[in-house]
This record gives structure tokens, C-alpha cells and sequence, in this order.
């Protein structure tokens, strides 16, 4: 059937899924709102393309666990400006494997697909994860414990490290002090928490 002149096609908002004409309805696209830079032991730079509230926390959430086609392609196209210097590989942070094997899904990998083909960069999975570490989000900076990533694959000197949400930086740490020493690294994420104590 044909539309009437003048008429646009209406399309799911990723973010709430309400009635959109783009892929984000304009309230959820108002809501976004850019994530400062943070800074990791060692000198490694953290960029974020969101603050992790509101239409961005829902967009990771649906990363996570609930497949709507396109979720990663908006997330990835807004994380690519926060790209700065020139890199060798992306490397997904990759999810524990009894929350993939859950859920299905690993956030970080189907965002450096994406990423991969926005910045012509190749993804290299060199990280493997363990079985399961507790979430470190809202627990006590004591409490976090570094997580026993190993390396499954060389990579080269520069590498973008890349994962869904920064949110007390121990996933990051350990994922960082897991790749071999002299790589050149920034750590890329969807969003961030809007307040970080201890990067």
C-alpha cells in the first residue's frame, strides 16, 4: 500500500519503542546527554559517548538483553567520534560466560561489529573471560576484586578496548592489565556512570 503524499513512515524509537520517524523519538533523543572523559591508572583515557541515565541506560539495557535491530549501529555511530589518535584493532571487553550463555548475547561484541565497520579498524577477540565475576556496579570500592582475564590472541601496539558501560572502572582494569605491557590503549564505552569514584 502506498503512503499519501507527505507522509513518513513511522519507525520504533530504540530507546523507549514508541512511534518514532527516525531512531529515536525526540524526546528520547533530547535526553542524551555526553559523557565527560575519565582517566585510569597508568595514564589510560576512558571516552564515552553517553551519560549511562535515562534513553541511553535503556538503549544498553536492550543491547543486554532485549535484540532490537539497529541498537548497536546508533550506539557505535555515537561512540566513533569519541575515537581520538589512531588505532590497530578494537577488542571487545567480553561479557562473563555464564551471563552470555544466559542471555545469548555479548554487548561488546555487537559493538565492535559495528564499530568495526564504521572506523575500518579490525575486531580482534583477544580477551577471554572467566565463567562469572560478581557486578561491581553499586558495590563497595573494598569489595571490587580484579577479574582473571587472559589473552587469546596477540594484538597489535594500539588497541581500543572496548565495552557497553563504564561504571566503578574494575572490568576495565582488569581487562587492561591482562593485554601485554607497551600497547597503546583507550578504553571506549557506550556510557558512563555520571559519577566515578576511583576511575
Amino acid at each position: 500500500m502506498s503512503l499519501p503524499v507527505g507522509t513518513v513512515r513511522a519507525v520504533i524509537c530504540l530507546a523507549c519503542t514508541g512511534p518514532a520517524a527516525a531512531a529515536m523519538c525526540p524526546e528520547c533523543a533530547a535526553s542524551l546527554r555526553p559523557a565527560a572523559d575519565r582517566v585510569l591508572p597508568r595514564g589510560v583515557a576512558v571516552h564515552s559517548a553517553f551519560v549511562h541515565e535515562g534513553a541511553a541506560r535503556r538503549l544498553v539495557h536492550r543491547l543486554k538483553y532485549h535484540p532490537i535491530t539497529g541498537v548497536a549501529e546508533f550506539l557505535a555511530g555515537a561512540m566513533a567520534p569519541r575515537v581520538t589518535g589512531s588505532f590497530d584493532a578494537i577488542v571487545p571487553l567480553p561479557r562473563a560466560g555464564l551471563r552470555r550463555w544466559s542471555s545469548g548475547r555479548d554487548p561488546a561484541a555487537d559493538l565492535t561489529g559495528a564499530l568495526g565497520a564504521i572506523l575500518g579498524i579490525e575486531v580482534v577477540p583477544a580477551l577471554c573471560a572467566p565463567l562469572w565475576w560478581p557486578r561491581h556496579a553499586g558495590s563497595a570500592r573494598r569489595a571490587r576484586r580484579a577479574i582473571a582475564f587472559r589473552m587469546a590472541a596477540p594484538i597489535p601496539r594500539r588497541v581500543l578496548v572496548v565495552d557497553d558501560v563504564f561504571t566503578t572502572g574494575a572490568t576495565a582494569r582488569s581487562a587492561i592489565s591482562a593485554l601485554p605491557t607497551g600497547r597503546s590503549v583507550l578504553v571506549l564505552t557506550a556510557t558512563a556512570a555520571g559519577r566515578v569514584s576511583g576511575g
